[in-house]
Order: structure tokens, then C-alpha cells, then sequence
């Protein structure tokens, strides 16, 4: 507020200070605490789907927003014109509030928009059982602090054991800290065995971004799709220094983050060079960026991989653990 009326004409000074500090933007609910920290949330725009679509919230507790080891039963009749509209609004409302607060959706998400063109029943009833969890579950949010927890993670040098790392010196992060965390699920999707891609950007152990989407090719190990995954998060991140770049607030180092040990070697340096050149030029750009110290490349165990409800459903057990990382309610 203090930052905005320095720079606001004098004549608009008294009515930026009357309104206060903000309750809702496009959608977003915004709540301060007495020690500066802000929570956004969809609380809104959950209720006014549950009052759109008329839904009558479940009794029975729902922990994650699709079960464990659910598929799309090829039998289930496809759906009628009319409920393949409403099919495509409910995804598309899913969309917008998974890509703007909720990202333990995400996946779910992602999931049922692969078969916009066809859904089936099967679909229409997962996709109200998204809306049914976002309902339980309104009040989980994303927290902006300057004191959040950060993800345990290790320099990814002392770990390797190829014996031919080169130990260099990084400067300081100085005043901004970027870390980008990925995980794939390899050859999750049974129908043409592409890999899904997940990954978290976080400034300063705040969470700013995130994705989770298909593979565009078919990757032949694990190794390989958690590489295409490293690859494709990483971008996100340089997005971001860009951005803070032109601000005047550059930093130095981005943390690159990973839990395969396998793939992170292949992001060091050249190490089986010869079971790799299949692999599109272009997810092998970041070794570039490896080699000019604008990335650090450190390894998180599978069980603190954050990203990891980005890949795949998730059991309730882990998904609950993972979600006390990422929202609070």
C-alpha cells in the first residue's frame, strides 16, 4: 500500500487508500494475518460452482480428487450432447482453478482434458468427483512468507558417483532464491506409454508456479523421462530470472531438483553419452546452463518430492503428506 501511493497521482492518493487492502481478485480469495502473511485461496470460486451446477456435497470423506488406480473404462457408453457440454464446462472450470491456486489437482486435471473430445461416463463422474473434493476441501490455499518451510534437498555433487565431478564455486543467491522441482511418472499413460511431467517453481520457498502435463514423446526408461522432465522445468525458472531481470532484482543460481539419480548425472555432464543420443537436442539445453553456473543440479529423496502429485494418482496416505508441504486450510 505504502509502495503503490508513492506512485499513484496526488489526486488518487485518498482513493487507493480507501479501498483497502484486497479481499478478491479474479476469483482468487486473499486473506492477511496479523504476521504478514497472505493466503490465497478459490473459496469463491469453489462455491459458486457447487451453486452452478447445483451439486449436493457428499457425505463420505474424500482425500484425494481421484481414487488410486482408477481407468478409463473403455466399455462406459459415451456421453450424450448434452452431457458432453457440461463435461467440457466442469473441465474448464477445473482448469482454471488448478492452474491458479489448487495444484493437487492438477494431475486429476490434466487426466480428464485428454478426453474432452470423447469423454465418457466414467470421466463425467471422476470429473464431479473433483468438484465434490474441491468442495470438502475449499479452504486449502497457497501461503506467501518470508519464513516457509523449504524442501530438504542435497547438492547433487557430493552424491555422484561417477567419479569424474568437477566441484566449482556458485556466488551467493543473494536477495532472491529460485529452485525449480521436477518428477515424471515413466510411461504413465497405457494407452501410447508417454510419460507425464511434473514440476514446482519456488521464489524464496514460496510457490509460484507449476505444471503437470504429458510428455511429447515417448520416453525408454525412467532415467530418460525424469531428464525430459529436469529439461522442461528448468524452463519455468530462467522465465522467471528473465522476469526478475528486468525488475532489477536478478539472482544468480537456480536450484534444479530431482529425486532420480540417474537422470540428474546425464544433467552433469556426459556420462553415457552414447545411450543418450536418441534423445531430442532440446531437452538437453540446460546442460549449456549447467556448465555457465546458472544452474545447480541437487537431488530430494522420492518421498519429499512436492512435484510428485504432479505425476500420478497419488494413495491417500502419501497424498495428505505431500499436501501439508504445499497448502494450508
Amino acid at each position: 500500500s505504502d509502495t503503490m501511493s508513492l506512485i499513484l497521482p496526488t489526486d488518487l492518493i485518498g482513493i487507493q487508500q480507501n479501498m483497502g487492502s484486497p479481499k478478491v481478485f479474479l476469483g482468487i480469495s486473499i486473506k492477511k494475518n496479523k504476521k504478514q502473511e497472505y493466503k490465497i485461496s478459490m473459496e469463491d470460486t469453489i462455491e459458486k460452482l457447487e451453486n452452478d451446477y447445483k451439486i449436493v456435497p457428499t457425505s463420505r470423506k474424500l482425500i484425494t480428487p481421484i481414487a488410486k488406480g482408477f481407468e478409463t473404462d473403455n466399455k462406459a457408453p459415451f456421453l450424450n450432447e448434452k452431457d458432453h457440454s457440461q463435461y467440457r464446462s466442469i473441465i474448464g472450470s477445473l482448469i482454471f482453478i488448478a492452474n491458479t491456486v489448487r495444484l493437487d489437482i492438477s494431475f486429476a486435471v490434466s487426466y480428464l482434458s485428454r478426453y474432452l473430445q470423447a469423454p465418457r461416463t466414467c470421466h463425467l463422474k471422476s470429473a464431479f468427483r473433483v468438484v465434490h473434493y474441491l468442495i470438502q476441501t475449499k479452504s486449502y490455499g497457497i501461503k506467501f512468507s518470508s519464513n516457509n518451510m523449504s524442501v530438504p534437498y542435497k547438492d547433487f555433487r557430493y552424491l555422484d558417483k561417477t567419479g569424474d565431478v568437477f566441484i566449482i564455486d556458485y556466488p551467493n543467491y543473494g536477495k532472491y532464491k529460485l529452485a525449480t522441482i521436477t518428477d515424471a511418472d515413466f510411461a504413465a499413460d497405457k494407452e501410447d506409454r508417454t510419460s507425464q511431467s511434473g514440476h514446482i517453481t519456488l521464489l524464496n520457498n514460496n510457490i509460484i508456479s507449476w505444471s503437470s502435463k504429458k510428455q511429447k514423446c515417448v520416453a525408454l526408461s525412467t532415467a530418460e523421462s525424469e531428464y525430459i522432465s529436469l529439461s522442461e522445468g528448468i524452463k519455468s525458472s530462467i522465465y522467471f530470472r528473465n522476469l526478475l531481470k528486468e525488475m532489477k532484482s536478478s539472482t544468480t543460481v537456480i536450484d534444479l531438483i530431482g529425486d532420480n539419480k540417474a537422470s540428474l548425472t546425464l544433467s552433469s555432464h556426459n556420462t553415457q553419452h552414447q545411450k543418450t543420443k536418441h534423445i531430442d537436442v532440446r531437452y538437453h539445453h540446460f546442460r549449456d546452463l549447467v556448465n555457465k553456473k546458472i544452474i545447480k543440479i541437487n537431488y530430494v529423496n522420492t518421498k519429499d518430492n512436492i512435484s510428485d502429485m504432479l505425476t500420478k494418482l497419488l494413495d491417500t496416505t502419501t497424498h495428505q503428506n505431500l499436501i501439508k508441504h504445499i497448502l494450508i486450510w
